[in-house]
């Protein structure tokens, strides 16, 4: 497939990232961007057009993308979607918007409504999620993963199994993957309150887990993951769980260290370092600390605040992603409706790609090793004005 990547000295390119959009209100299309990973550039890759079904779970992978599973449109359905769609983009000429074909792939085994769907070692995996109709969830398998020959085979079934019989069944908040590990967020369903609990499954060892908050299981990234309030679009990076969120006319955007036992210290002050700057050529932004996150009181969370001049008169959408694109360097997207006041139908899309670096912070202290400050720096900013009004971002993948 063409590439457009970010070359380092080594000759290795960054991933470009895949934006999966549907129709707004009638979810009969599923039209995909994609964003240059370099030059920032965004552009219309392909169009699938779904006749009677929607909300698939979607994935780039290798050079191929993956539309699979999904609900069906009308209500009255008894069953839910074993189709897989796959679009190759090896085998494409040129960048004209929908000439990419689909066709049909691998069926699943047993339907996937509102499907997690991940890449881990070269494999797929699928999980169903909640039901928008009264039907029963609770499909077999729930769980299976695509192999190197497109064959798809059953996983051992989620702790959680037993309520995908209660309508609507179990709703995947947010999910993950770290090494050989998924880690999936999952709302119990049926009860008052909101119950809220962090599961795992190891591809390797093809077992379960489940991570109850506070309490230590043996895996550190699962035990802080349990712990954090963390959303759909989190990414998952060396240990470091990267989130955004976009309000008041900037982009913050937060890292969680999850490998490190204790907490690591931050100065309370904004600290940049002129000469980091002068090497990477771009503006500074350092780590600052948010002193309640989510309203989840976690106190001395890092976060960095990026100028985003275009929100100050824009409806924000709640539509902020992060994605690691290789190489300590991370884009960041924030989508946005028109304001009210203009009647254009059409969506803002503004991107940011950031270097990751270490500075010598002057303020601290203490040992060596604490001598030295996360950093991020602004490599390019980019605005984005689409010719049409999309749904909301149903997911994002790298590749």
């Amino acid at each position: 497939m063409e590439s457009f990547g970010v070359e380092t000295e080594e000759g290795a390119k960054n991933r470009n990232l895949y934006l999966f959009y549907q129709d707004v209100c009638s979810r009969h299309t599923l039209h995909v961007y994609a964003i240059d990973s370099s030059s920032l550039l965004m552009y219309p890759v392909t169009k699938l057009p779904r006749g009677n079904s929607c909300d698939m779970g979607c994935i780039a992978h290798g050079s191929k993308l993956y539309a699979i599973g999904g609900v069906f449109r009308d209500s009255h359905a008894q069953e839910y979607p074993r189709d897989v769609l796959v679009c190759d983009l090896s085998k494409r000429k040129g960048r004209e918007g929908d000439q990419y074909k689909w066709k049909a792939g691998p069926a699943l085994n047993a339907g996937k409504p509102y499907p997690m769907v991940v890449a881990v070692k070269g494999k797929i995996y699928a999980l169903a999620g909640h039901a928008d109709y009264d039907v029963p969830v609770a499909v077999d398998p729930t769980f299976e993963f695509l192999d190197h020959r497109g064959v798809w085979h059953p996983l051992p079934e989620p702790p959680f199994y037993s309520w995908y019989s209660t309508p609507p069944g179990p709703t995947l908040l947010c999910y993950t993957v770290s090494g050989n590990i998924i880690y999936v967020l999952v709302q119990k369903p049926g009860d008052n309150e909101v119950v809220e609990l962090l599961y795992s499954f190891n591809v390797l060892k093809k077992k379960w887990k489940e991570h109850p908050r506070g309490v230590l299981c043996g895996d550190r990234v699962g035990d802080n993951l349990s712990s954090h309030k963390w959303l759909k679009w989190a990414d998952l990076e060396d240990g470091k769980l990267y989130l955004s969120e976009a309000y008041g006319g900037s982009c913050r955007l937060y890292a969680h260290d999850l490998i490190t036992s204790k907490k690591k210290k931050f100065a309370d002050e904004i600290v940049s370092d002129a000469s980091a700057c002068e090497i990477y050529g771009g503006l500074p932004v350092s780590w600052d600390v948010q002193s309640s996150y989510l309203e989840c009181g976690c106190n001395g969370v890092p976060y960095v605040r990026l100028p985003v001049k275009l929100l100050e008169v824009l409806d924000v959408s709640k539509q902020s992603l992060v994605a690691h694109v290789g190489n300590r360097m991370l884009l960041v997207v924030c989508a946005y409706n028109p304001p009210r006041k203009f009647p254009e139908d059409r969506r803002f899309v503004y991107t940011c790609l950031l270097k990751l670096v270490k500075v010598e912070d002057n303020i601290c202290k203490g040992s060596c090793s604490e001598k030295w400050r996360d950093c991020a720096v602004i490599v390019k900013q980019q605005y984005h004005k689409m010719n049409r009004l999309f749904d909301d971002i149903s997911s994002w993948s790298t590749m």
